[in-house]
């Protein structure tokens, strides 16, 4: 690593600490990096008056304590909430430039050597005006990364304070490369996963006894968010045609009621709707399961994240749970799993598809035991920790950034 980069700072726009894929990974890759000797700390965005944060190294599980601050800037959201849509955009680019530019400030008056981010308005602002810094690009689709941040980074992707471009997946990288930031400075490293987190494994009926689900039924499993993007639905769907029971672990309030209304409607009986659990609790439902479904559809709805572009947490923690995984044949998924190796791929939003391959699992052992074998070899690589130490080896003075 070069000498000059041992003081980092980690800007994000949301509250920290934080239960969502977001905050999660920023928590473990920041403690991963003061693992191997960065002195880091985290700017996220201000909570609401009287929302004080719990501690983040308890929250998070973390070996270090993560110094934080918080960043206050202004954030006309109700005002796009009690007008409509109409200014929904103009609040969120408002937004966004309001905590650039607020960040920008404190960076201005820190003495960070470099500071890394995911919000590419921050990334933009903070080169632009000579602050070293490394992008951490998630997307570069429609929503998450618009025409006009492609020519921004057109523009500034060559510059030197620009220190380097870290995607989640190959797909992000190539699209950041055709935005036009030089090969050199990207490098796609997928999510990863904290290993002691599933140490030691929970059996099966130990792990269903503390979480209230049935003894007596083959449980196809998915911890996650309820959009509609991620296949929770297909999935719901897939419980008319699997032996057994589905069930959905996670969502926001308002999500896990209209995915209850959904399963009303269609009278699906074999659902089993858990909610939102504590993170730590996660783990022990993914125990429970006979099989695991990461149901990802092919097409944007909400996030409009295209396949290409995703690395889901949850895929390296089923990984971990050490039990057999369903998950839906997309592009970036290609780079971490094989069909009949270390997990079974089926097409995209196809509850019959997802149900015939948790039956497959469910009805032949030596399979299961086989992919189980190889993901768990496989995941062993994609650490937070193995994540922090590959970047830091880019960043290193053997590559010509």
């Amino acid at each position: 690593m070069r000498e000059d980069l041992t003081n980092w700072t980690y800007v994000i726009k949301i509250s920290m600490p934080n239960t969502q894929a977001a905050g999660i990974q920023t928590a473990k890759m920041c403690d991963a990096l003061a693992e191997h000797g960065i002195d880091i700390d985290i700017w996220y965005a201000r909570r609401k008056r009287g929302n004080r944060p719990e501690s983040m190294q308890e929250f998070h599980d973390l070996e270090h304590d993560i110094p934080t601050r918080e960043l206050w800037y202004y954030n006309p959201h109700r005002l796009s909430t009690r007008f409509g849509t109409t200014l929904a955009k103009p609040a969120l680019l408002f937004a966004n430039i309001s905590f650039a530019f607020v960040a920008l400030l404190s960076a201005l008056r820190s003495d960070t050597d470099c500071f890394i981010t995911r919000e590419w308005p921050v990334a933009a602002l903070f080169v632009l005006c000579g602050v070293p810094t490394v992008y951490s690009a998630h997307t570069v689709d429609a929503l998450g990364f618009s025409s006009r941040a492609r020519r921004i980074f057109q523009f500034i992707g060559t510059l030197d304070a620009l220190r380097l471009v870290v995607a989640n997946s190959q797909g992000t990288a190539a699209g950041m490369v055709d935005s036009g930031v030089p090969e050199r400075k990207v490098v796609a490293l997928p999510n990863a996963v904290d290993l002691d987190e599933y140490e030691p494994e929970v059996g099966k009926q130990q792990a269903r006894e503390q979480t209230g689900l049935p003894n007596d039924e083959r449980l196809a499993v998915y911890t996650g968010s309820l959009l509609k993007s991620k296949g929770a639905y297909e999935l719901a769907r897939a419980s008319e045609h699997i032996d057994g029971k589905v069930v959905l672990v996670g969502g926001k309030p308002a999500r896990q009621a209209e995915m209850e209304t959904f399963v009303e409607s269609e009278g699906l009986d074999d659902v089993v709707l858990v909610g939102r659990v504590d993170p730590d609790r996660v783990p022990l439902y993914q125990f429970a399961a006979d099989v695991l479904v990461l149901p990802a559809l092919d097409e944007a709805f909400e996030t409009h994240h295209q396949p290409e572009y995703t690395s889901p947490l949850k895929l390296f923690e089923y990984m971990a749970a050490r039990r057999p995984l369903v998950a839906s044949d997309i592009p970036a998924l290609h780079e971490i799993l094989t069909d009949g190796q270390n997990a079974l791929l089926v097409d995209p939003g196809s509850p019959t598809a997802i149900a015939a391959a948790a039956d497959r699992l469910g009805s032949n052992d030596r399979l299961s035991e086989r992919l189980v074998t190889a993901a768990f070899e496989t995941v062993s690589e994609y650490t937070w920790s193995n994540r922090a130490e590959r970047l830091l080896h880019v960043l290193g003075p053997d590559h010509d950034l």
